[in-house]
């Protein structure tokens, strides 16, 4: 297993491997999510436009098995921003951890230890 970090224009050419992932994650239960490709690569354009932005990235030989995203918040969709907003905390001072998704034959390897 071998771990990559990406950001920004760096994360472009990943973006098929990662869209197919996350559909294939969310679409298990609880999530029951039936998204496209399409959306899931222009979702993911928003980290490629962000020079801040970062992949983290999983990899079994070249195939994608894991992936993290994650951006400034004042970067991230406005719905996001607004309850730090709401309550008068500025988004420019977070960092926006988004969704991290692993495909089940890799998931529960950890060390207990």
């Amino acid at each position: 297993m071998e771990f990559r970090i990406v950001g920004g224009a760096g994360i472009a050419p990943y973006l098929e491997d990662v869209a197919r992932l996350r559909i294939a994650v969310f679409r298990e239960w609880p999530y029951l999510y039936d998204g496209s490709a399409e959306y899931e690569e222009r979702y993911l354009q928003d980290y490629v436009g962000c020079p801040d932005s970062t992949l983290v990235l999983a990899l079994e030989g070249d195939r994608v098995v894991g992936a993290s995203t994650a951006l400034p918040l004042a970067a991230a969709e406005a719905e996001f921003q607004a309850p730090f907003l709401e309550q008068g905390l500025d988004p420019a001072a977070y960092y926006y951890l988004a969704e991290s998704v692993l495909e089940p034959d890799f998931r529960g390897q950890g060390d207990a230890d």
